[in-house]
């Protein structure tokens, strides 16, 4: 029972977790075939239709991991350092697809900057692992190429929202024409997603025939990323109901065998004035008394196997004494209605039978 509402509560947790970029009416397409080539009119022409509001090429889904690399050097990095950085390659204005926060500096704006073919964008934490008190300007060396920073965002959720955020450096991907496989498309509110997955059909089909139109919604993307969980929990759960169900019928097996020992000793409680009242809880007490000293052995372990499993997770939920407090007033609940029909039934039998009987 602990082990289900922490493994909920964890779900809940990192689903509610910021992910730094807006998924809301956000799709990609693949960069297949034809698409490349013609992207420009491709762009152009969606964006007059009004189906977008932005577009971005991408090396790779934002949600998965394609590029990495730890020989980054930059000016004052320790020779020991092999911080492992997360690349994307990127065009214009990713953080107005994105939904990006620009925390220092700016997006990467071709139009006016050319020079902005060789500039990349770093995140939060990739700029404390460098360690630049003034990022903007500074170089970084990648592939045999220097590249200048024009601007710091917000930490974003790059591959899994259960993950440390990764060091990420956004690069401006122009000059090497094979960095796209991937383009973003931020679709405009004015109209239901519905209606301009048409156009963007009839617009892919249009540009790239060879290929069948192909889309990807990013808060779809995200949401799978919660799958396992959502089974490790389901698993959970039913293990833990058959659990429970198979102790209540060793629990009602135990009050019945016990209720039937102690027929003549209720019998003469009864006749020496007990109530059924002081019979029950007698009897009752009998059958939770073990139960109360599993709950007292059985907290530690658990607090410690489920502590063991929370520390898997950078985002984790804090474990409250109030989880185990429920589940043990729970079981007990569940351990007092099972017995309690043969309980309240044996002290409410007319003891002339039972000690006739006896």
């Amino acid at each position: 029972m602990v082990s289900a509402i922490v493994i909920r509560k964890q779900i809940t947790h990192v689903q509610n977790r910021d992910a730094g970029y807006s998924r809301n009416n956000l799709v990609y397409i693949p960069l297949t075939g034809e698409m490349p080539k013609n992207f420009e009119a491709f762009k152009n022409e969606l964006t007059q239709s009004g189906t977008s509001a932005s577009i971005t090429k991408v090396s790779a889904p934002i949600t998965e991991q394609w590029s990495s690399t730890g020989g980054m050097e930059w000016q004052g990095k320790n020779p020991e350092d092999r911080t492992i950085f997360e690349r994307i390659y990127m065009d214009d204005s990713p953080s107005a697809t994105f939904g990006l926060q620009i925390l220092a500096g700016r997006d990467f704006d071709l139009q006016q900057f050319a020079t902005d073919s060789i500039a990349v964008i770093l995140n939060e934490t990739a700029l404390h692992t460098m360690g630049f008190d003034n990022p903007i300007g500074e170089v970084i060396k990648d592939n045999g190429l220097e590249w200048r920073v024009i601007g710091v965002v917000k930490d974003f959720v790059f591959t899994s929202p259960f993950r440390k955020t990764e060091p990420i450096v956004l690069f401006n991907g122009v000059k090497l024409g094979h960095a796209f496989n991937v383009a973003y498309i931020k679709l405009n509110s004015t109209k239901p997603p519905q209606e301009h997955l048409k156009t963007l059909s009839a617009l892919t089909t249009k540009y790239n025939p060879e290929y069948p139109f192909e889309y990807h919604f990013a808060d779809v993307d995200y949401q799978r990323k919660f799958e396992n969980m959502k089974t490790t929990l389901l698993i959970t759960t039913i293990f833990t109901s058959v659990a429970i169900f198979i102790a209540c019928l060793g629990l009602l097996g135990l009050a019945t065998h016990m209720t039937e020992a102690r027929v003549k000793e209720i019998g003469i409680r009864k006749v020496m004035g007990g109530s059924a009242l002081s019979i029950t809880r007698l009897l009752s007490y009998a059958s939770i008394k073990p139960i109360l000293i599993a709950v007292i052995i059985f907290t530690p372990l658990g607090w410690m196997s489920i502590n063991w499993w929370l520390q898997s997770f950078a985002y984790r939920v804090s474990l409250d004494i109030w989880v185990f407090i429920v589940a043990a007033l729970s079981i007990l609940m569940i351990a007092l209605l099972t017995i309690g029909t043969q309980t309240i039934r044996a002290a409410n039998a007319n003891p002339v039978n039972s000690l006739r009987n006896e």
